[in-house]
């Protein structure tokens, strides 16, 4: 059952590559300021479910996440393990209009995630704080060098393969050992389509 968690380690929030460069006080001053929100969650509750639009990412605080895939056929994968400081629905985040493919699930018997809002974390505040402008920064570093979205591969060469719904995906090395990134690029935009 999900419920609300009313502890924050600001330090361990300092540690995270999203808030490089941060204090604690600064974290909890930010925090405030984007609405986040913290949940903790049993084994095996589902976080996310397929076919859902997300708005908000995930950092795992405690406990691990894992990102499940159920295909046709009823084979069951688990994608990628999700540990403390890492974080999950990023990209789903971002694109909030585009339905996840997977489920993301807590794996461990308590796993507690802050949910950040990608909207108001890329949208800078009233007060114009440099503190949000910093965060700003640091997620487009960790998106410019694929250490959030990422997911552990055996294959390390480079891999393109294609995908129903016209998307093609490609992966990559990235610069994290054994993991691979995935960037999706749309092929064909349904809207501009004619028949």
């Amino acid at each position: 059952m999900k419920k609300e968690v009313s502890f924050m380690d600001y330090q361990f929030l300092s540690q995270t590559m999203l808030f490089s460069g941060e204090s604690p006080e600064e974290i909890k001053e930010m925090l405030s300021c984007l609405g986040a929100v913290t949940r903790s969650y049993g084994k095996g509750e589902i976080i996310y479910h397929a076919g859902e639009c997300v708005h908000s990412m995930g950092l795992v605080l405690s406990g691990n996440v894992q990102i499940e895939s159920d295909d046709v056929w009823g084979n069951h994968s688990v994608l990628d393990d999700i540990t403390p400081g890492f974080f999950f629905a990023e990209t789903y985040a971002s694109l909030s209009k585009e339905p996840l493919m997977v489920n993301v699930v807590s794996a461990a018997a308590k796993t507690e995630v802050l949910f950040l809002n990608i909207g108001r974390l890329l949208t800078t505040c009233t007060n114009s704080c440099t503190h949000h402008n910093r965060l700003i920064h640091n997620l487009v570093f960790l998106f410019r060098h694929g250490k959030i979205c990422c997911f552990r591969a055996e294959s390390s060469t480079p891999h393109q393969s294609q995908s129903a719904g016209g998307c093609s995906l490609i992966c990559l090395r990235s610069l994290l050992p054994q993991t691979v990134l995935i960037l999706q690029f749309r092929l064909t935009d349904s809207s501009s389509q004619t028949t």
